[in-house]
C-alpha cells in the first residue's frame, strides 16, 4: 500500500488519491496488495494555493483529514492521503472505525489510541498512527516515505505531541483570562478616578461647573 501511494505522490505532478480505506484495498489470491477505486483523484501543482480537482468529492468521512471538507478554499497535499492512511491502519489494525476529523475536533482526546483497543500492537505502531492522523497537516509525516521509514524503525519516533485541538483551546482559555484581568484592573481604575472626582465635586466650597 506505501508502496501504490509513493508512486502515485512521485508523479509529476503528484497524484492524490483522497479516498484510502479498508474497502478501497484488495487482497490478490498471490498475496499482492492492491489500491483501487480513484474516483476523487486529485492532481497537486505545487504553484498552485489549491490543488486541481479532477473529480469532485470529500472521501469517506472516517478516513478523511478536515483539510478535505474545504471546498473551494481547502488545500490538500500528499500529508491528507497520510491521514486516510493511518486512519485505515487504525481501522484494520484495532477493527473499529476511528472518529471522523470532525467529531475529534469537537470532542478532543475522545477517540482511544490504538493500542488500547488491541494491546498487541507496538508502542511505534500505535504512535505512528496517531502522528499520521494529527488533525493539523504540520503535524503529520511529510510523506509516505518517512511515515515508513518511522513504522519500520529506520528512522526515530517524533517527539510525542499534545492534540492541537486541546492545545489551541487551552491557549486561547489562558488569553481570554489575561484579556478579563487586565480590562478588570483598568475598569476598577476608571470607577476610583470616577469616586475620587464626584467626592472633590461635592466636598464643601467646591464648584460645580455645569453646562
Amino acid at each position: 500500500l506505501c508502496d501504490a501511494l509513493e508512486y502515485l505522490h512521485s508523479q509529476k505532478p503528484p497524484v492524490l488519491h483522497r479516498d484510502i480505506k479498508p474497502a478501497n484495498i484488495r487482497l490478490t489470491a498471490s498475496g499482492l496488495v492492491k489500491l483501487v477505486d480513484f474516483g476523487l483523484v486529485k492532481l497537486l501543482e505545487p504553484d498552485e494555493k489549491r490543488t486541481v480537482t479532477v473529480v469532485h468529492g470529500r472521501g469517506t468521512a472516517r478516513y478523511t483529514p478536515l483539510e478535505q471538507y474545504g471546498g473551494e478554499t481547502g488545500h490538500t497535499d500528499t500529508r491528507s492521503d497520510v491521514y486516510a492512511l493511518g486512519a485505515t491502519m487504525y481501522h484494520l489494525l484495532t477493527g473499529q472505525a476511528p472518529l471522523t476529523a470532525k467529531e475529534r475536533f469537537l470532542h478532543p482526546g475522545a477517540m482511544p489510541p490504538p493500542q488500547e483497543l488491541n494491546p498487541s500492537i507496538s508502542e511505534r505502531t500505535d504512535r505512528v498512527i496517531l502522528w499520521a492522523m494529527a488533525m493539523h497537516p504540520d503535524q503529520r509525516p511529510a510523506s509516505v516515505a518517512e511515515l515508513r521509514s518511522v513504522l519500520f524503525g529506520r528512522a526515530p519516533l517524533p517527539a510525542a505531541r499534545t492534540d492541537p485541538s486541546v492545545t489551541v483551546r487551552v491557549g486561547q482559555q489562558e488569553g481570554w483570562r489575561q484579556a478579563i484581568a487586565s480590562n478588570l484592573v483598568l475598569i476598577i481604575a476608571a470607577l476610583a478616578l470616577l469616586a475620587a472626582a464626584v467626592y472633590i465635586s461635592l466636598a464643601p466650597g467646591a464648584v460645580i461647573a455645569l453646562p
